[in-house]
């Protein structure tokens, strides 16, 4: 006699962006951050992206970074960081692969130009979570230096660690 046909089956495939083998927390010796985008929203207001990359493939923590704003005299300029997550798509904070090529990002904004801007701030440093080392932000891009941007009311909002950084990512 003959065998009836096997039921059909159907597999889904998910498109995910895969990421790099990590086992191991990231430690500051092995990140460098740098600003790779500004946007201008008008107003005074100005988005920045800052990018993390790894010299080798290590987990990123969870979370916001910390940071610190340096001026020109050396002094510290004193920063409150908010939940900056309103400014674009949610985001889940969520501990995620980087390095071989893949990295991570956060958004950072800035509101107005008026009498409570700060001088110019040269120097930018920022912690990853769970740890106190500060990492030295390159504030430049390949055709300027981003040397008049300014921190005012000592307020900035940030976004959590993301993969990837696309400006794309962050808009509606």
């Amino acid at each position: 006699p003959l065998n009836p046909p096997s039921p059909m089956t159907t597999t889904t495939i998910i498109n995910s962006v895969p990421e790099p083998a990590a086992s191991i927390g990231c430690t500051p010796d092995e990140l460098s951050a740098k600003l790779t985008q500004l946007v201008g929203l008008g107003m005074g207001t100005s988005q920045l992206i800052i990018t993390i990359n790894a010299s080798s493939p290590c987990l990123l923590p969870a979370g916001y970074p910390n940071l610190e704003f340096i001026l020109n005299n050396g002094s510290i300029y004193p920063v409150t960081i908010v939940d900056g997550n309103t400014l674009t798509k949610k985001s889940v904070a969520k501990t995620f692969a980087i390095g071989d090529g893949f990295m991570a990002s956060f958004l950072l904004q800035q509101f107005g130009r008026g009498p409570n801007c700060s001088p110019s701030l040269p120097v930018m440093k920022m912690q990853i979570p769970g740890n106190s080392t500060w990492i030295p932000v390159q504030f430049w891009t390949e055709t300027s230096i981003v040397s008049s941007w300014g921190e005012c009311g000592g307020k900035v909002e940030v976004t959590p660690f993301e993969p990837n950084d696309s400006i794309s990512q962050y808009q509606f």
